[in-house]
């Protein structure tokens, strides 16, 4: 009988540390509660966006068929090139 006793009293005790712990969460959200205004801006047009993005898919365009023809070769280096200007601030 001793032993359901403890049993019985540690069970109730560990609801009361959950009450506790439920209690104390509610009053968290109570007191972090913030509203916020929200604003809409009339401003940009359906029609923008549109061109934006005709925009955006013409340009993926151009550079994937400038990547066709490019088909992988690297860029050409010119032999006349030289940077003095840096080799001068690299020791």
């Amino acid at each position: 009988m001793l032993a359901l006793d403890k049993l019985i009293n540690s069970l109730l005790t560990h609801k009361m540390r959950l009450n506790k712990g439920v209690k104390k969460a509610k009053i968290e959200k109570k007191t972090f509660g913030v509203a916020l205004k929200s604003t809409t801006n009339e401003d940009s047009e359906p029609s923008e966006e549109v061109d934006e993005d005709k925009e955006m898919t013409m340009f993926v365009r151009r550079f994937n068929k400038f990547m066709r023809s490019n088909r992988g070769r690297k860029f050409q280096k010119k032999k006349g090139l030289k940077l003095k200007s840096l080799r001068r601030r690299i020791p």
